[in-house]
């Protein structure tokens, strides 16, 4: 049995079905597989001119932006644009705007005062994590968030619950500022209820200690008691 020919406009011959491609065969025109190889071969241009993009050692990469030689560890994954990490955010500082407005200038920071040259464009008043705390724990943040967080109550209430325990410990009265030692302001610990999360009351150290070692265990204190007067 004869195989199917078919007329090549480029070559000017009828040649058979094998010296085409599958996808090229069923189309009305179109060139043969050699005609076809022959036109890419003569017309492919490579997406890279190695006038500008000369041959980089295994490990590195050419920035198209800069016209440097860098590791590849100083390009993005996929190599956004052939820039280099450093070019890609200059030119995205460049087009890009904050929604809110902030801007890379070196600002002020509030805690130390000293000026600093923020690393993102966001809004931001210190100049590193330590600062911020800092101003937290000055402001008094720090430790609303911590009772709010850990117990459900405030400040206020904080201060509401040890003005009715005349300020002090509810078991032996100490005040929290006999429990200062050096630079640091020892607090009196606030006690709850493991279940149900009810703040009972404020105790000193030892005395929250000794409450978390019995584990609330009333029937246990009684034992200790009737020790304690038996002897």
């Amino acid at each position: 049995m004869n195989e199917p020919t078919k007329y090549c406009p480029r070559c000017g011959g009828d040649k058979p079905e094998s010296a085409w491609s599958p996808s090229q065969w069923t189309r009305s025109s179109g060139w043969c597989r050699a005609c076809h190889g022959a036109y890419q071969r003569a017309n492919y241009k490579p997406s890279k001119d190695p006038r500008h993009y000369p041959e980089t050692p295994e490990g590195q990469s050419y920035c198209g932006r800069c016209q440097s030689i860098q590791p590849d560890s100083e390009f993005y994954g996929t190599k956004v644009k052939n820039w280099c990490k450093t070019c890609y955010r200059e030119w995205h500082r460049e087009r890009y705007t904050p929604k809110n407005g902030a801007n890379d200038e070196p600002r002020e920071c509030l805690t130390c005062g000293k000026t600093y040259q923020p690393k993102q464009r966001q809004v931001s008043a210190y100049c590193s994590r330590a600062c911020r705390e800092q101003d937290r724990r000055d402001s008094g943040r720090w430790r609303e968030t911590y009772l709010q967080r850990t117990y459900g109550i405030g400040s206020a209430d904080y201060e509401r619950i040890l003005a009715e325990q005349g300020g002090g410990c509810a078991l032996c009265g100490i005040k929290p500022e006999e429990l200062t030692t050096g630079r640091y302001r020892t607090y009196l610990h606030v006690d709850h209820c493991h279940d149900t999360g009810r703040v009972r009351g404020l105790l000193c150290p030892d005395h929250n200690l000794l409450l978390g070692r019995f584990g609330d265990d009333v029937v246990m204190f009684r034992r200790v008691v009737e020790y304690l007067e038996a002897a």
